[in-house]
């Protein structure tokens, strides 16, 4: 049996992408996710979310941890992003 992915391979240049710093990335034609849009976002099943509650420590950078005031928050924050990705990856 052979290992090799049956999709083609992607023609993404990810060597290049991961040297991309942030602000370099051009966002211009990708449209700003507004409350509203996400008021009228769909959860789709098939996202099983971890109930058993482990304790995780994740490093990240002060200008990230500003923007949550607590793990709560960072938790709805990556359930929110994770649903994003899901729904998009759907499409």
């Amino acid at each position: 049996m052979n290992n090799e992915p049956t999709l083609n391979k992607s023609l993404t240049d990810w060597t290049r992408l991961d040297a991309m710093e942030d602000e370099n990335i051009d966002f211009s034609d990708c449209p700003e996710i507004t409350p509203e849009m996400l008021q009228s976002a769909t959860v789709r099943p098939g996202i099983k979310l971890n109930t058993d509650n482990k304790s995780v420590t994740v490093k990240i950078e002060p200008d990230i941890a500003n923007l949550f005031p607590d793990s709560a928050a960072v938790n709805e924050g990556l359930r929110l992003l994770i649903r994003l990705i899901h729904n998009t990856s759907s499409i």
